[in-house]
């Protein structure tokens, strides 16, 4: 029989704010984060090292950097610093997940979907609630990294020994460049979160025999029952690109308060004048290692996380 015209017309793709559910967001999204950081780890570490170079420089760009680390240290060598990032990426990703959804749900309109600005601020308070925990983990994560281009292994200082060392300014120093990691934090999840959904909300106007669309969904109106697997990896790798390399001056100057030279840049209108003594393009340190990094990172992380609920069900 024929098929009436409106059925056969595609009906426009909707962003709705996920339910919430916080042990759902501690499950899937602490996976999802421990699964992308197991696989980009090492662009992070080189990443890091690149970003605290100043002249003369040892490293000249990432590849060089892991190169190098990897010969002198060895293939471990390239996963410094790896257990405290896995163990605080859980809390993490449940914390920023949670509060963006539960943003999200507070600021959505009468019929269920969301503007883009209150999208926008959702994912500022996410990116400013995930501080307190990311703040500290990454001072740790740096400081065991640091380890990894000491190439005397006598001189390397053990987990204890940097924890003793952090714990011994108290709790100053352990916020030592929060203020530089609100500073990226905040403004990278303002960027992320809306170009996350209205990047999906764009491929779920493809076409329907498009890879990244779900079959047989144009008259579904949901975005995320629109778009496949592939077209929410896409999505948030994008998204998660974009998002980190404009942020990239902001994680120079955290990187740097947060290392073991940190003393010498004392607080972020410092750490910006020493920076830029050095040229405008040290503020972009960095830059290739995170294109790299937080777009499969964060393509990954999004992958996973709606994947596992449709094989895993809570």
């Amino acid at each position: 029989s024929r098929v009436p015209r409106q059925s056969r017309m595609a009906v426009a793709p909707v962003v709705y704010p996920p339910d919430i559910n916080f042990k759902k967001n501690l499950i899937y999204g602490g996976f999802a984060g421990f699964i992308g950081s197991l696989l980009t780890f090492p662009i992070d570490l080189s990443k890091t090292l690149v970003q605290l170079e100043k002249e003369p420089k040892r490293y000249h760009g990432i590849w060089q950097c892991l190169k190098y680390i990897y010969r002198e240290g060895g293939f471990f060598s390239l996963y410094k610093g790896l257990p405290v990032q896995l163990i605080g990426i859980i809390p993490e990703k449940a914390l920023k997940l949670s509060v963006n959804d539960y943003g999200r749900q507070r600021l959505r309109n009468a019929d269920g979907t969301i503007a883009l600005h209150n999208e926008a601020i959702a994912g500022g308070v996410a990116g400013f609630a995930q501080v307190i925990i990311t703040s500290p983990m990454e001072m740790l994560k740096i400081r065991m990294q640091e380890q990894a281009k000491i190439t005397d292994p006598s001189q390397r200082l053990s987990f204890t020994q940097v924890v003793r060392a952090i714990l011994s300014s108290g709790v100053r120093g352990v916020y030592q460049g929060a203020g530089a990691t609100l500073l990226r934090d905040v403004p990278f999840s303002i960027l992320y979160f809306p170009m996350f959904s209205n990047l999906k909300k764009w491929i779920a106007t493809w076409s329907n025999d498009s890879v990244f669309r779900k079959p047989d969904s144009d008259n579904i109106a949901d975005v995320n029952k629109r778009v496949s697997l592939a077209g929410t990896f896409l999505s948030g790798m994008i998204a998660g690109s974009v998002s980190a390399v404009i942020v990239t001056p902001c994680d120079v100057i955290k990187t740097r308060l947060q290392g073991s030279k940190r003393e010498q840049y004392k607080n972020i209108r410092t750490a910006i004048s020493m920076t830029a003594a050095e040229g405008p393009m040290a503020f972009l340190q960095g830059a290739t290692g995170r294109l790299l990094l937080i777009g499969p990172l964060f393509g990954i992380v999004l992958l996973t996380y709606e994947f596992m609920p449709q094989y895993v069900p809570l």
